[in-house]
């Protein structure tokens, strides 16, 4: 499956519920929620996205589950199916681990 597109994401973080939505382009992914944008870089292998990417605080408070940070660096696995994604993110220097859902919408 192609992933260049248009993608919802959904995960929990916090006990809250959240969604962002991000592109992907090439090895280019970037994307954003109300509070943080997102860019970086991916490469499939074996059927598995592997991404590395910097989050940037922009607005509104900053988000106490990340420690507060404005800046971090956020890296992704993901199992690609038919206009779907699973996988998890981790924040590096936190221990934190985010399982996550996608859905490619265009």
């Amino acid at each position: 499956m192609n992933p260049d597109g248009l993608w919802t994401f959904r995960y929990v973080l916090g006990g809250q519920n959240f969604s962002m939505i991000g592109t992907i382009h090439g090895s280019r992914l970037t994307g954003g929620n109300s509070w943080y944008y997102y860019s970086g870089t991916f490469e499939m292998i074996d059927g598995t996205l592997m991404s590395t990417i910097q989050g940037t605080h922009y607005s509104g408070e900053t988000d106490p589950a990340l420690g507060g940070l404005k800046q971090f660096t956020l890296e992704m696995r993901a199992k690609l199916g038919d206009n779907v994604m699973q996988g998890t993110a981790t924040i590096v220097g936190l221990p934190l681990e985010v399982p996550f859902t996608a859905k490619k919408v265009a």
